[in-house]
């Protein structure tokens, strides 16, 4: 299996997460602990991808990505 592939999954695996957490959880809870996990393990996969193909674009935004997920999920633990 290759490094796209798993990415590609756990980030579409983190949404279904997502998804079905915020179908059963209480309207007040701000992120679902499974989406985070997740999507940020996939996104690293993708860094690594890119790095391994020499792709600079692919490797900001990546990156772009996990800063904003870190900050999406400091600002939600903090409101808890």
């Amino acid at each position: 299996m290759s490094y796209g592939m798993l990415a590609g999954i756990l980030v579409t695996l983190s949404f279904f997460l997502l998804s079905l957490e915020s179908l059963t959880a209480p309207k007040s809870s701000t992120s679902g602990r499974g989406f985070i996990l997740l999507y940020g393990l996939g996104v690293v996969f993708w860094i690594g991808l890119a790095i391994a193909i020499n792709l600079v674009s692919l490797v900001v935004i990546s990156s772009l990505q996990i800063m904003f997920l870190l900050l999406f999920n400091s600002v939600g633990v903090s409101e808890k």
